[in-house]
Parts: C-alpha cells; sequence; structure tokens
C-alpha cells in the first residue's frame, strides 16, 4: 500500500500538521461519487487507522523520510487588502505528528524570524521561538487558538488536529467536495471549552478511499458554523500525493486564508534535534536545488 501525504495539520490540517496525514488507497486519483454508509465496527476501523497515522512519531529512525515545503498562507478579507505570508514546514516523516514551521516577515528593520514547533496531536505541545528571544515559549492551551500570522485564520489548533482523538460520533456517508466520505462529529473536551466556551463540536469529512481530511467545520452552541477548513488541490510530487491548497474560513466575518504549497523536498535525512523543544530553533541545512515546484 502507497503512502501519500496531507498538509493542518494537519495540518493538521493541517496535521496538517494540521497536520500532514498519510494518504492510503490503490485506486488512482481522484476517485468521485458517494460513499455507503459503514457499520459501527467499519466507522471505528476507518477512524482508528487515520488516528494511528497521526501518531507515527518516529523520528529517531526515519532516515530518507524527511520533507520540507515552502509554503504561502494568503488572507483574503472579505473587505480591505489582501495579505501574504511565506514559511517553510518541515517535518522527520510525512504523517508523524511533528513539525516546524518558520516564518520570515520583511520589515523596514530587516527580516524578523518566528519559528513555532507543534507536537503530539493526542496531547498538543507547541512552542514559539524569534531571534529576539534567547528561550522559546511554550504555548498554552488557549494559545493553540491564536493565529500563526497576525490577521490570519490558521492556528496551531488547525494543524495538530487534536479533536480526532476526542470522543465521536459516526455520523453518516456520502459525498463532500465532490469525493465521496465519512463523518464524524467531535465533542469538545474541558479544555477546549475553557478556551472557547462557545464552541459545541467539530465534525471531521474523510475521503473513502485515501482516509485523508477533505473538509472541517466547527460549530458552536446553537448549531451555527463557524469555522471551515477545506481541502482543494492535489499534486503529485515524485512518488508521493501531497497536498497543494487548502482554506480556512471565517464564517462570522467571511474571510479566507489560504495555505499553498510552493515548492516541496522530500526524502530528506534531518536530525532529530531540529524537532525537539531545545533545538527547533537551528534551521536545517537544505539546497534550494532539491525542492521541486508543485505549480
Amino acid at each position: 500500500m502507497k503512502l501519500f501525504a496531507k498538509l493542518f495539520l494537519f495540518l493538521c490540517w493541517w496535521n496538517y500538521c494540521i497536520l500532514i496525514p498519510q494518504l492510503h488507497g490503490s485506486q488512482p486519483f481522484p476517485v468521485r461519487g458517494f460513499a455507503k454508509v459503514l457499520s459501527p465496527n467499519e466507522a471505528n476501523q476507518r477512524l482508528d487507522r487515520y488516528r494511528n497515522s497521526l501518531l507515527s512519531i518516529t523520528e529517531s529512525n526515519s532516515f530518507h523520510q524527511g520533507y520540507s515545503f515552502r509554503f504561502k498562507l494568503r488572507h483574503m478579507p472579505r473587505r480591505g487588502l489582501e495579505q501574504e505570508s511565506f514559511g517553510i514546514l518541515t517535518g522527520p516523516r510525512l504523517g508523524s505528528g511533528i513539525f516546524r514551521l518558520q516564518f520570515v516577515k520583511k520589515t523596514e528593520f530587516g527580516p524578523k524570524e518566528c519559528t513555532f514547533l507543534l507536537r503530539d496531536p493526542q496531547n498538543p505541545q507547541a512552542w514559539i521561538a524569534s531571534k529576539k528571544k534567547e528561550n522559546p515559549k511554550k504555548l498554552s492551551y488557549s494559545e493553540l487558538f491564536n493565529p500563526l500570522v497576525e490577521g490570519m485564520n490558521q492556528t496551531p489548533f488547525d494543524l495538530l488536529m487534536p479533536f480526532v482523538f476526542w470522543p465521536e460520533i459516526y455520523r453518516n456517508s456520502g459525498k463532500v467536495a465532490g469525493r465521496p466520505a465519512h463523518l464524524y462529529e467531535f465533542s469538545m473536551p474541558s479544555w477546549v471549552k475553557e478556551a472557547k466556551p462557545t464552541w459545541e463540536s467539530i465534525i471531521l469529512a474523510i475521503d473513502d478511499v485515501y482516509e485523508a481530511p477533505l473538509r472541517i467545520e466547527t460549530f458552536e452552541k446553537g448549531l451555527s458554523s463557524i469555522r471551515t477548513i477545506t481541502l482543494k488541490s492535489f499534486k503529485k510530487v515524485g512518488n508521493h500525493w501531497i497536498v497543494k491548497s487548502l482554506d480556512c474560513h471565517d464564517n462570522r466575518d467571511r474571510s479566507n486564508t489560504r495555505l499553498q504549497i510552493l515548492s516541496a523536498a522530500l526524502e530528506l535525512d534531518l536530525s532529530p534535534d531540529l524537532f525537539s523543544q531545545n533545538g527547533f530553533t537551528h534551521s536545517p541545512t537544505i539546497s534550494p536545488t532539491t525542492y521541486q515546484s508543485v505549480d
């Protein structure tokens, strides 16, 4: 069975990574249509496979499995000027549940760097560091909901996708974004209720064939949808399918932040120290010629 990748996310996505999960399936991409309704046992098995893919943290022996994506965040408000930010997302292995994001912002005083380390979606942890501060700062649970870039929609929470491990209900199966999918609803734990008291549940749509997130929708009390993250497109790089773009909509102010992968470097040998609390501030040495455009 081939291994594929997503961001979110993890992505996530992001988990993708948020978070970048693995995509499973032997059928050629894309496959469209409706998915059959699953039995309780089948629904549990599918979700367990996806959960396990996010916990495949094996950076200590993942030789030739590292990756690095150059990406752009494009914020599109309903009114006003658009905003862009560029960065690099790096991980020890596709779907490992560990990754670092480095942003470089041009200012009148020179480049300003900011780096995040995100780990373990089951027990989410995140740190932030900048060159001005000597020691990295660990983010609190409430800070996981702060934007990665001020004024944009994506957050560390979106990329880690910890809700995948919360108590769930299998809702139904059908068609999402033109693809066969299965829908799961997750209830909020106490630490989320403290940070986001109006949030009620999160619904995840998983692709029937590749078992990757197609859409993540957050509902507040009264069943009002307040946030929607949607997978927009894939791209094949070498032998791997990766996410090319995904959108994060704030349904209240009707703004959208699009994460777009610009180029990718795969099958890298990266030091595990780059993904540790004490070492993530050091940038990996990756030749610019290693990156392949995904346009």
